[in-house]
C-alpha cells in the first residue's frame, strides 16, 4: 500500500470501506441541531473528510458491513477505536521506559471510530485513555485462530 488508508488516498470516499464520521452525524448529534441546515453542516464539517460522504451508519455497525481490504480483513479502519495494552508514552520511546505497567498508566487507543474523521483512522494516529475510563466509541478486537 502506498496510501495511509487501504481505501485510497486521503480524501477518498470512505463510505463503502469504513464506518467513519460523515454526514450521518447530523442525524445523531444534538449539539449540531439548528434551524439552518447549512449551519448544521458547518458545525460538523470538521468530522468528515469528503463532503458529502454517508456510510449509512450513525454509530457502530455490524462487523463485516463494509468491503474487506486487499488482504480480506474487515473493519481495519473505523467502526470503533481499539484499546491496546501499550502504555501511552511520548515519542521517541526510550529503551528503559515501562511498556505495560501499572493501571495508573494511560493506554494507547488506535484505529478511529464512527465518530472520527478518515485522516485519524490510519495506524500511525493514536490517542490515550485511562484503563478504567468508559469511552463510547472504543472497543477491542478478538482474534481467533482458524482451523
Amino acid at each position: 500500500m502506498d496510501t495511509p488508508l487501504n481505501l485510497g488516498p486521503q480524501g477518498a470516499d470512505s463510505a463503502s470501506f469504513a464506518n467513519l464520521a460523515d454526514t450521518s452525524l447530523l442525524d445523531y448529534t444534538d449539539w449540531a441541531r439548528t434551524t439552518n441546515r447549512f449551519a448544521r453542516l458547518e458545525l460538523v464539517r470538521q468530522f468528515y473528510a469528503v463532503d458529502p460522504v454517508d456510510d449509512k451508519q450513525r454509530i457502530s455497525a455490524a462487523v463485516g458491513s463494509y468491503q474487506a481490504n486487499p488482504w480480506g480483513l474487515h473493519d481495519m479502519h473505523g467502526n470503533v477505536s481499539e484499546w491496546t495494552h501499550s502504555a501511552y508514552l511520548p515519542y521517541p520511546f526510550r529503551a528503559d521506559a515501562p511498556r505495560h505497567t501499572s493501571p495508573d498508566t494511560r493506554k494507547v487507543v488506535r484505529g478511529a471510530s464512527w465518530y472520527d474523521r478518515a485522516d485519524l483512522a490510519r495506524s500511525g494516529c493514536r490517542t490515550s485513555y485511562w484503563p478504567w475510563q468508559r469511552v463510547f466509541d472504543v472497543g477491542f478486537r478478538v482474534v481467533c485462530e482458524a482451523d
